[in-house]
């Protein structure tokens, strides 16, 4: 009995054993199955980390293609204004190259009437010579005929005396 008694201590012994390193064992497979879920909570973040990331990119991105709409309009807008500026630009930039050569043509013509003036007053200043020269010919021939006059009128008041005289002289 004692050696079926020894025999079961032994047996029990091992069985003790063997369960202590079942222990282990799964102590052992515990501290992975530990490590493994800390790695996957590290991981299981991580991911939710970049998931988080990724709706916000996802927002920059809408807000960002809302504001390149945005852009987008403004920009189309800016050129219908250019192109309203250009072409009022243009026209403004033909009527000044009209205005140009009707100034231009403008001092042309001044040029031109400046020397018809000058000419003009030339031939009146010619003439205005001319006239004064005349005047003073007739000046000249009036006094010669005032002169004329007087002595005629002299003349004939000599003549008249002499005439009342021999009529005297021949009415006594």
């Amino acid at each position: 009995k004692e050696k079926e008694k020894e025999n079961y201590k032994i047996l029990a012994e091992k069985q003790f054993d063997s369960l202590k390193n079942q222990i282990k064992s799964c102590e052992n497979e515990l501290s992975l199955i530990n490590e493994k879920k800390s790695l996957a909570e590290i991981e299981y973040f991580e991911i939710q980390d970049k998931i988080n990331q990724t709706e916000n990119l996802i927002k920059e991105h809408e807000e960002l293609t809302h504001e390149l709409k945005i852009i987008k309009e403004n920009l189309i807008q800016s050129e219908e204004n250019y192109s309203k500026s250009n072409k009022k630009f243009l026209e403004i930039q033909s009527k000044i190259e009209i205005a140009q050569q009707q100034l231009h043509d403008l001092e042309e013509i001044t040029l031109d009437s400046e020397r018809d003036f000058e000419l003009k007053a030339q031939r009146f200043e010619k003439e205005i010579l001319e006239n004064e020269q005349k005047l003073e010919q007739l000046k000249q021939e009036i006094k010669n005929i005032n002169i004329n006059d007087d002595l005629d009128s002299d003349l004939n008041s000599i003549t008249t005396k002499k005439k009342q005289k021999k009529l005297k002289k021949d009415q006594k």
